[in-house]
């Protein structure tokens, strides 16, 4: 009768690898799952300041944190850019609120760097 002992182990050694792969690209990220990202720069031409900007995914009111630095404000005339914004699809939702705690809402594409520019015309949803 032969030793069967070398072929037990090169057995188990196959199985060990093959377990050992099939970890590895369950666990290894998956370029299909990364969400893009994109750099928005908000632009505030109106009279109001704005006290907190959110982004949203466009079909879910989920709003993120404040983009805004604790104790900053996006003063009249000035302009803030938003990097590594996470999309959920081709456009994201950035809500600016002013210090009336009125509303702003404008879709911008993650397509590319994109810019929204608050002006006084700009609509406001004061929940009226």
């Amino acid at each position: 009768m032969k030793n069967s002992k070398p072929r037990l182990e090169i057995r188990r050694s196959l199985f060990v690898l093959l377990v050992a792969l099939l970890c590895g690209f369950m666990a290894a990220p998956s370029s299909s799952r990364a969400q893009p990202q994109a750099t928005i720069t908000i632009t505030n031409n109106s009279s109001r300041e704005i006290d907190h900007l959110y982004t949203s995914p466009t079909d879910r009111k989920e709003w993120s944190a404040d983009q805004i630095p604790e104790g900053s404000k996006l003063q009249t005339v000035g302009s803030l850019t938003l990097t590594e914004v996470i999309c959920e699809s081709d456009q994201v939702k950035v809500i600016a609120e002013d210090k009336d705690g009125c509303f702003m809402y404008a879709v911008m594409s993650c397509q590319g760097p994109s810019t929204w520019t608050i002006n006084n015309t700009t609509p406001r949803d004061c929940g009226n």
